[in-house]
């Protein structure tokens, strides 16, 4: 039936789309072009090779539902009203659509969508991807993965895509029409020979009786010729190895006669030698009676791809070898260990028990040092007091050197007084319990500030700090911290005047703190001594104190299961680095 220019069609009437489907559906097995075939209803007729993104995503939500139809709907009233031959759309969810209409004597019947791709020009933003995996709640690493799978292609392969897809619809709507041996246009026939030569893969088309009648460049070269005249009109069968010219003549061409297609693995020499080895699909091209026309057949070059396949056999084996004979070393080794954990067991049952009996013996210790210094005061309340009496009772009768030596005695006196109140105080960090609430930081550090208020303005100090959070802790400890560092920093000053600085920073779990000054500095392989219990680095002349304050920082700041440690160099200043958790338990 010839169509007329007054006579009205739908394209169903005019296609078979389950041959159209089943043919796309073997040309996107080879070559993972996708297509969709749709009448003026917006039914589809045929579609295959959607991007996962779509499939799985994008389709699946009704927001981003709504994005794909917007973009079907504007394509359709374009091609309409605008009666283009091909129109190219950005759709709202990121992905390039590219339309041509189907049109016969002057009737739009349809058309025919490529889509779900990038141009090799585009600005992908894997951002916006991003963003829509949080605003729609898509699974992101799922969701990236179908993006990376999104194909690239060059505007012009594009054009020759829907110049192909545009013909071959053409195409199969004259073969439902009238007989396609007698129909077929030269236009069709130049718009699928277009996208057959650009293909990368082989395509060939023949008679039942063999007989070549087209081959594309890609399989030409692929059999070692040059030019495809020297193909069309000999058999395709007389490429093959003679034990393959068997099997095509006698299962192959019966099978694709019988059930339509055949796919499988053949092999050719070439004229240099060379071996090749395909993958081929082989099916039938039919018309609208379901009659049989043409055998078409795309081929894949599998040369390299099962030259790996042996090798990857080859491997297999080997590590199957080996995995016996590491095996067999597992088991010895298994063995071993088990002799070796019961080992280990027994040590660490030893481990605890010393554990324990440490803990014991710090908590005597402790206990020890808060007894002895407080027991050590009132004695020696008694040397400092009667060296004074006796300084001012028998002054007329000491000659310098007795003035001298009861000097010594007192500033002995003293120094020993103010390294055992030291010590009591150290103490009493570790032996009683704290509650924890709840601390302004910033508030913490002006009360610091207060308190050294006369040292700093003597040492024209400056102490510079914003924004510091609220943490858990217990005041009296964390202040007790912040002004030991600030004092120390102020203390172990150069000649300028001292310039500190007090920062935080929110980690996953923790705060981390950290105090710079602009100070003397430390010897690197002084920074973990400092923290150790009357350890000085210099006398006490050169700087007063009693060499603790470091220490019930660490006390202090072990409590709380956190860390404190030092980075520095001799005239460079010094960073202490404090670590405490955000939630800290209140079994502590």
């Amino acid at each position: 039936m010839t169509p007329k220019n007054n006579q009205h069609y739908t394209f169903s009437e005019l296609v078979d789309t389950k041959t159209f489907q089943d043919l796309m559906e073997k040309f996107y097995a080879c070559t993972d072009i996708p297509c969709a075939l749709l009448d003026n209803s917006g039914n589809v007729l045929v579609a295959i090779g959607w991007q996962e993104i779509c499939v799985c995503f994008h389709r699946k939500h009704p927001e981003t539902l709504a994005k794909c139809k917007e973009s079907d709907m504007e394509i359709a009233r374009h091609l309409h009203e605008k009666k283009a031959t091909f129109f190219s759309y950005k759709c709202a969810n990121g992905l390039n659509d590219v339309a041509i209409p189907i049109i016969i004597e002057n009737q739009h019947l349809g058309s025919f969508f490529f889509g779900q791709f990038f141009y090799d020009d585009d600005s992908i933003d894997i951002e916006f991807f991003r963003k829509q995996a949080l605003i729609y709640g898509f699974d992101e690493k799922k969701y990236l993965e179908a993006y990376q799978k999104i194909p690239t292609y060059s505007h012009d392969h594009v054009d020759k895509i829907m110049q192909f897809y545009s013909g071959l619809a053409n195409f199969l709507i004259y073969m439902g029409i009238e007989n396609i041996k007698h129909r077929k246009s030269a236009h069709d026939a130049t718009l699928f020979r277009q996208f057959a030569e650009a293909a990368g893969q082989g395509f060939g088309m023949g008679t039942f009786d063999a007989e070549i009648t087209y081959v594309n460049p890609a399989l030409c070269k692929m059999v070692g010729e040059t030019e495809p005249d020297n193909l069309i009109g000999n058999s395709f069968i007389d490429v093959y190895s003679s034990e393959n010219q068997e099997y095509l003549k006698n299962v192959i061409m019966p099978t694709v006669l019988k059930e339509g297609q055949w796919t499988g693995e053949l092999s050719f020499s070439l004229p240099d030698g060379r071996h090749v080895e395909t993958l081929e699909n082989y099916f039938l091209l039919t018309d609208e009676n379901n009659q049989p026309r043409y055998i078409a057949d795309l081929v894949t070059d599998f040369t390299e791809y099962k030259k790996m396949e042996r090798e990857l056999k080859r491997y297999q084996e080997e590590l199957e070898e080996r995995v016996k004979e590491r095996t067999a070393q597992l088991a010895q080794s298994n063995e071993d260990l088990q002799k070796e954990i019961g080992e280990r067991r027994k040590v660490e049952s030893a481990l605890r028990e010393k554990t324990e009996a440490l803990k014991i013996s710090n908590r005597e210790l402790e206990e020890f040092a808060y007894v002895a210094s407080h027991d050590l005061r009132e004695p020696l309340r008694k040397i400092s007091t009667f060296a004074d009496l006796l300084s001012k009772k028998y002054q007329s009768h000491l000659d310098e050197k007795g003035e001298r030596y009861i000097y010594y005695m007192v500033d002995a006196a003293n120094r020993l007084q103010e390294m055992i109140d030291a010590l009591l105080h150290f103490s009493r960090v570790s032996r009683k319990a704290f509650g924890i609430e709840s601390l302004d930081l910033n508030t913490i550090i002006n009360h610091v500030l207060n308190d050294l208020e006369m040292v700093i303005q003597e040492s024209k100090a400056t102490i510079n700090y914003s924004d510091l959070p609220v943490i858990q802790g217990n005041q009296k400890l964390i202040r007790m911290l912040f002004q030991n560092l600030i004092s120390n920093a102020i203390k172990y000053r150069k000649d300028n005047a001292p310039s500190i600085k007090i920062s935080a920073i929110k980690e996953s779990h923790t705060w981390h703190f950290t105090v710079t000054d602009n100070g003397i500095g430390i010897a690197p392989n002084f920074s973990e001594r400092i923290f150790g219990i009357f350890q000085r680095l210099h006398t006490h002349d050169e700087y007063p104190g009693s060499g603790i304050g470091l220490s019930i920082c660490r006390k202090i700041i072990n409590q709380y299961n956190g860390k404190i440690w030092v980075e520095s160099d001799v005239g460079q200043g010094a960073t202490f680095h404090i670590v405490l958790p955000q939630i800290i338990n209140r079994s502590s």
